[in-house]
């Protein structure tokens, strides 16, 4: 019976559908009604159904010239959540069409307005999915050719496939600009059907990687179509799109694979050597996507093919990406057993079976490590269960028990109960009694309350008074009497915990440091991240070089990134009340909340050199792990107090005639404003440049102005890599006024109110990069005090609320990258204040070094030097010449095979380093993209950059190489004989510096081409780009040199050479 209802009740809904098609109105209606108010049965979706037959209905009941019912009827369902957009769009036209019969014009308008917007937005939409297909299709059909060779009508299609991808859009990104350009300026009708900025910003993204992808893809069906001229040029076209300064939009994997498309055009066209450089990029660097990285990301019989051109020309496979991992990591991530066998035998080749055999057994622990902490303890994060901890260590030890992969690279949680630690009297060592450590499984099938665990981050200190000594602690126990009164307070602190729910976990005690079971070593250092998320809180044993430890920073950038996505773990500092003396008493604080990384674990020191390869696989493990964890954060955020300030004073201008300010303008200043929270860093500009833009979003505004793409670089710079700009304050001292200060009233409320914000924010350090006019005494003494005049930061204290902060006096980021572009001395002072701002915000270290004076004086020498005219062309021209001597120096002291000739491997880098080959090369680069000295070039009797070349081949015994005299060819040397140029080095790091070099040789060549009567054109722009990567590469390679830095600051000298700045 309850079936033939159901029937009845769907025959009943269709017929009531077909009745107004016939124009039966009034037979049709009472259809209509039982039907919608009675429940259908589940598969009838009822939902879904009653919308649809309340929309026949009210198109019933305008029909009817029941305008009320049907108007009340349409207004409550365009609202509802149930509703399409292809459903919406005819209810705006209906709902116009019955606003217009009841007079409501007004409203009729806004309607119809909504109708077309929508209707208009739809129809791009589906021509954006038409332009996506028409490129899956070509690729697909570019397959089947390979397939079959001799059916060209596929490659045929693939390539007119492509062509239109590629045509449409652009059609499409036109029409953004031009059919929806009145979105930018906040039309209410556009954004009310979802046509924004952030839409637009959507689609422009979208389509334009969609456009490269297009460029790329074609180059493949044109080289199989043997037209190799065309494939090198879309190939080039391909790779100018995705690099460009502007391509915000350019995901890694893209930009990669535009590099390997031109390099595959390049070699089908028998440029062998161009080709490789692409294969290779970026030669040298580090946290990038390289070709070899991309292609291993989609494992497909096609994609190996290519992947072996790419091995085949030598292109670094040990290179990692932007999230840490490498081509091999991807290939076991996508369980290809026939890609990863032939990146085993490339590993081999290039660096040896040792080397090969540790890269794969490290992402063999990535592929694990993946596993445990996206896949299971995601979830459990995510959640925010009270119980999460309890959760992980649960799900941990049962992956433990089922997966034997995972035993043979993760250790058992083994801990050391608070009872027994006290009664030591002394550090445990896992070599005196095995049996004092405990495992969890144990620990929690003896007890029925849940323990308390607590991770001890310390510093080793048994050497200082014993240098052989391998204890890690002092002959006086000093730090497990630390550690005793850190217990003692956290036991305080947590009244609900009794002690001997207490355990503790400590390396010297969990993990077999002597590998008395060969292996067990490497399975309690892989398992120290996990071990960390499965504690309840960790305590950092804190002295003045606790921050200079590799070990103890790496725990801390894991603890941190834990912290911030569950209020469930806590991290505490130990402090000592008087740091001169050996009393253990101190002050347990917890950590701070902000995200705050130290200098690059990896980079810092270590007892034991050997542990250096676990320190950079936990850092990057701990990069991956913030990727996780981040994603807890909730996406949408209250206003701080210093965002609502800010957006008060934005709201209550008006200009003089008195429109208020774009809504625009104001989100992109709370944007530079953010994030929303107190403390931290705070970088202070003058006001917004009067120039810019706003309504293309905060993203594309980002990297077309040049200051705020370099504080982008210089923060990251700062940070390793490891920050961005959207973790870091950006204020301006006038905020969201363009004009320069007069004294006005206005500008003293600016002033003021940036005042008000910055002690809203709390921040820990102020980078002041402004000067300014003003009567406020605070501000006079906040702005900096001029390029090279101060050295030490200043102690600032509000005086309202009496927070005090660091203020380090820095100079405006145009000032380097625009008006003194050509001199490199201030790019490097400016990182230098980034780097001194950094360290003091995140790590409280900071040590000055005679460098830093002597730069500071050099560039205010230089900048009083240059106070007149900025067009002092010569003097351009001259330091140019400078830098070439220089950088020619530095090629004759290294001379290549000196490099081999040293017989510390610490000597090469340190050897590089002092050369100040990047610095120079940097210089260069620098001077070869100013118009000014390239205009003045020709006065000079010989090119310099010509001069390098000279030298490099006399440093590699080569000067009998020809001359290139084939007109229109590039090359001012004999390209082939070059490429016969080799490195004989044998050291991995020594052999790729000795690589860049060469590879700096040929791709200056190549910016030559042979014209007639012996004469030569060159590329300036081109040549700069390659000193630009050649310094970028030499800079990444000396961080990855295995040596222990003497002092933090120190490695700071390499990094203030880095060019990041350039980079694209």
């Amino acid at each position: 019976m309850s079936l033939f209802l159901t029937l009845v009740k769907a025959l009943e809904f269709h017929w009531g559908r077909r009745e107004p098609g016939r124009i039966k109105y009034r037979s049709a209606q009472p259809m209509f009604v039982p039907t919608h108010k009675e429940e259908s049965a589940a598969w009838l979706q009822p939902k879904r159904n009653n919308v649809r037959v309340e929309l026949e209905l009210a198109e019933v009941l305008r029909r009817h010239g029941n305008f009320a019912e049907a108007i009340k009827s349409q207004e409550r369902l365009v609202n509802l959540r149930e509703i399409d957009e292809m459903r919406k769009t005819k209810i705006y036209g209906e709902l116009g069409v019955n606003y217009r019969h009841t007079n409501r014009i007004g409203d009729a308008i806004e309607a119809f307005q909504k109708h077309y917007h929508l209707a208009a937005r739809l129809e791009f939409e589906m021509r954006a999915e038409l332009c996506r297909s028409t490129s899956n299709l070509g690729i697909a059909k570019f397959q089947l050719f390979l397939q079959d060779v001799t059916k060209t009508v596929y490659l045929d299609d693939s390539i007119n496939l492509q062509k239109e991808r590629i045509r449409t859009s652009e059609e499409l990104l036109k029409d953004l600009g031009t059919k929806f350009a009145s979105a930018t300026k906040n039309d209410a009708a556009m954004a009310d059907v979802g046509i924004n900025n952030a839409w637009l910003s959507l689609w422009r993204d979208r389509l334009s990687m969609w456009r490269a992808i297009g460029m790329s893809r074609i180059v493949l069906s044109y080289v199989a179509a043997k037209k190799s001229d065309i494939a090198v040029s879309a190939g080039l076209d391909a790779v100018k799109t995705s690099s460009a300064p502007d391509a915000t939009w350019a995901d890694p994997t893209v930009k990669a694979l535009c590099r390997f498309s031109y390099g595959y055009a390049l070699q089908a066209n028998d440029q062998i050597p161009e080709a490789k450089i692409q294969f290779s990029y970026p030669a040298g660097a580090t946290a990038k996507c390289t070709p070899a990285i991309a292609l291993c990301k989609e494992s497909s019989d096609e994609n190996r093919g290519y992947l072996k051109m790419v091995i085949d020309s030598g292109a670094d496979l040990a290179a990692y990406d932007e999230v840490g991992y490498n081509a091999l990591d991807y290939a076991i991530f996508a369980n290809d057993i026939k890609t990863v066998t032939m990146l085993k035998n490339a590993l081999a080749c290039q660096f040896g079976v040792d080397k090969q055999a540790e890269e794969l057994k490290a992402a063999e622990i990535r592929k694990h490590f993946r596993d445990i902490f996206h896949s299971q303890f995601r979830p459990i994060l995510r959640e925010g269960r009270t119980d999460c901890i309890k959760m992980l260590r649960a799900k941990f030890t049962e992956l433990l028990r089922k997966d034997p992969g995972k035993r043979t690279r993760f250790d058992k949680l083994r801990l050391v109960s608070y009872e027994d630690f006290k009664n030591r009297q002394a550090l445990p060592r896992w070599n005196m009694d095995d049996s004092f450590t405990r495992e969890f499984d144990q620990i929690v099938t003896s007890g029925a309350r849940v323990p308390f665990l607590i991770f001890f981050s310390y510093r080793w200190i048994g050497e200082e008074t014993d240098p052989s000594s391998k204890n890690p602690d002092g002959p006086d126990n000093y730090q497990y009497r630390r550690m005793l009164d850190a217990l003692e307070q956290i036991i305080d602190r947590h009244p609900d915990v009794e002690s001997q729910d207490i355990f503790i976990w400590l390396d010297c005690a969990c993990i077999d440091q002597e590998d008395i079971e060969v292996g067990r070593r490497d399975r309690g250092s892989n398992t120290l991240p996990i071990v960390v998320a499965q504690c309840d809180a960790m305590i950092s044993i804190t002295d003045d070089q606790y921050q200079s430890r590799a070990w103890c920073v790496v725990e801390t950038m894991i603890v941190q990134t834990l912290k911030e996505s569950s209020k469930h773990h806590h991290w505490y500092i130990h402090t000592l009340l008087d740091g001169s003396t050996r009393d253990p008493e101190g002050v347990l604080e917890p950590g701070p909340d902000r995200q705050q990384y130290v200098n690059r674990p990896s980079l810092l020191g270590l007892s034991v050199e050997s542990d250096r390869r676990y320190i950079e696989f936990l850092e990057r493990q701990s990069m991956l792990l913030g990727r996780t964890t981040n994603e807890q954060k909730p996406t949408q955020e209250l206003p701080s107090e210093h965002i609502r300030i800010l957006s008060e004073f934005g709201r209550s201008l008006r200009d003089d005639g008195g429109e208020p300010l774009p809504m625009h303008e104001l989100d992109f200043g709370l944007e530079l404003a953010r994030p929303n929270c107190t403390g931290g860093l705070v970088v202070v500009l003058y006001h917004p440049d009067p120039s810019q833009v706003y309504y293309h979003g905060y993203a594309a505004e980002e990297a077309g102005c040049n200051t705020l793409a370099a504080i982008k670089d210089l923060v990251r710079s700062a940070s390793n890599g490891m920050v961005d700009t959207d973790l870091i304050t950006i204020l301006d001292s006038m905020p969201l006024i363009s004009a320069d200060y007069n004294g006005s009233a206005l500008h003293v409320k600016a002033q003021e109110t940036f005042l008000r914000v910055l002690e809203a924010k709390r921040p820990d350090v102020v980078l002041s990069c402004f000067r300014t006019g003003t009567n406020i005494e605070f501000m006079k003494h906040l702005q900096g005090q001029g390029i090279g005049k101060d050295d030490y930061p200043a102690r600032f204290t509000f005086p309202d609320s009496g927070h005090q902060f660091d203020r380090i006096s820095a100079f405006h980021p145009s000032y380097a990258v625009n008006r003194m572009a050509f001199d490199a001395c201030f790019r490097h002072l400016l990182m230098l204040e980034f780097h001194q701002a950094a360290a003091i915000c995140w790590s409280g270290i900071w040590v000055q070094e005679p460098w830093m004076v002597q730069l500071r004086r050099h560039c205010a020498r230089t900048m009083l030097h240059n106070k007149g005219s900025l067009d002092i062309r010569a003097d351009r021209v001259a330091k140019l010449c400078i830098a070439v001597t220089d950088f020619k120096a530095a090629l004759k002291k290294l001379h290549y095979f000196q490099l081999e000739a040293c017989k510390s491997k610490h000597s090469p880098r340190r050897m590089i380093r002092r050369s100040k080959m990047s610095s120079k090369a940097c210089d260069i680069g620098l001077l070869l993209q100013n118009d000014a000295v390239v205009e003045d070039l020709g006065s000079l009797p010989k090119y310099p950059i010509v001069e390098i070349v000279e030298e490099a081949l006399r440093c590699l015994g080569a000067e009998d190489i020809e001359l290139n005299t084939a007109i229109g060819t590039a090359g001012y040397y004999n390209h082939l004989r070059l490429l016969d140029q080799e490195s004989h080095l044998k050291q991995p790091h020594t052999r790729a510096i000795h690589e860049m070099l060469i590879t700096l040789l040929g791709q200056l060549n190549l910016t030559f081409t042979a014209e007639p009567r012996g004469y030569y054109s060159w590329t300036c722009q081109l040549q700069a780009a390659a000193f630009v990567r050649f310094a970028e590469s030499v800079e990444d390679r000396l961080r990855r040199m295995e040596e222990t830095p003497e002092t933090a600051p120190m490695e700071v000298e390499v990094n203030y050479n880095t060019v990041c700045i350039l980079s694209e």
